[in-house]
């Protein structure tokens, strides 16, 4: 029987490139559009202010600040936008329907664990059952409608970048956002300093002044106004998260009122700083899957270690995908999924 990476056999909406190298959202080419909004200003600036305050005052300061957190910032769009955020592959089961009339696979797990409520810290948590991905979703996980798959830790789908923002690359999406903020924030206060300071060196005062400076400022009035209407997005995107952060909550949780007073919510530590301290130490978890393994054509998407945790580990979530085989499918324990 002929092999094929198993990438093929995705059952989201994801696009892949590279021979399932690199895969990003359905709407990945979005991310390409974020990156020349931040990368064509950079070179404007580049351009005229910092290429002023070098020839006047020899001062490469505004050019290495603007240089280094663009360059972060386009780092980190890139690492969000083709890092896998926490997807969990679909489950298809065995039968789509149940033999001589008995009911169908689905429809059994359905009744069987939704909803079912494990016990977290001193609450009760939710599992639920997802029709589409035929999967029992561990807590915090939610099913992304553009991408077609479950994903831990969801936090939202940012059209921005292209891909879901969750539990793998939240981190990145924050340092996108405080990188970019940085950017907007140094764009706007170089280009306002050297429109003021050509119009000072200028003979004449007041709009006099100001206007025989644009021939000279043209382009730090347009990166000036265009920073100044970015800013206020991104800074408050960023100051956005930052509460979220504070408070243990993701965008999704936020949205559904899930945890507005704190003492109910499990995911929220003794402090601000504590939370902080916890999402940036928390390590990384691991995919569910490899892209690039190769499987029969007639097979899913199937962990290469999925036997050996079935047989070592009790925290396996073990789930048919075809009367010849099984796939196990760990699920994130409390812990993990903070």
């Amino acid at each position: 029987m002929s092999e094929q990476r198993s990438y093929s056999k995705w059952p989201g909406t994801n696009k892949f490139y590279f021979d399932g190298r690199i895969m990003m959202g359905p709407d990945g080419k979005r991310a390409i559009v974020t990156f020349f909004l931040i990368f064509i200003p950079a070179i404007v600036f580049i351009s005229q202010p910092a290429v002023y305050f070098i020839e006047e005052y020899n001062n490469p300061a505004a050019l290495l600040t603007h240089l280094l957190f663009t360059f972060l910032s386009l780092l980190f769009l890139a690492r969000v936008s083709l890092k896998n955020p926490g997807f969990i592959p679909k489950q298809w089961p065995p039968f789509a329907i149940g033999p001589y009339g008995a009911k169908p696979v689905e429809e059994i797990i359905r009744e069987a664990f939704n909803p079912k409520e494990i016990p977290l810290e001193s609450n009760l948590t939710r599992l639920k059952y997802c029709s589409t991905c035929n999967i029992i979703r561990p807590p915090r996980c939610s099913h992304c409608s553009d991408c077609g798959v479950c994903v831990e830790k969801f936090d939202h789908h940012c059209p921005w970048v292209g891909n879901c923002v969750a539990k793998r690359n939240y981190r990145d999406f924050i340092g996108f956002l405080t990188m970019t903020s940085l950017v907007c924030c140094c764009t706007l206060g170089w280009t306002a300093y050297h429109i003021a300071d050509v119009s000072v060196k200028n003979s004449e005062t007041g709009i006099k002044a100001f206007a025989d400076a644009l021939p000279y400022t043209g382009a730090s009035i347009a990166l000036l106004i265009y920073s100044f209407i970015a800013v206020w997005f991104v800074v408050g995107m960023c100051g956005f998260h930052t509460y979220l952060l504070c408070t243990g909550q993701t965008t999704y949780e936020k949205l559904k009122g899930s945890f507005d007073n704190p003492v109910g919510n499990p995911y929220y530590r003794s402090s601000c700083w504590e939370n902080f301290v916890w999402f940036f130490k928390n390590p990384l978890a691991p995919e569910h899957f490899d892209l690039r393994e190769k499987v029969e054509d007639t097979s899913t998407i199937y962990h290469s270690h999925a036997k050996e945790a079935m047989m070592n580990s009790p925290k396996e979530c073990n789930e048919p995908v075809s009367p010849s085989e099984i796939r196990s499918l760990k699920i994130s324990t409390p812990s993990d999924s903070l």
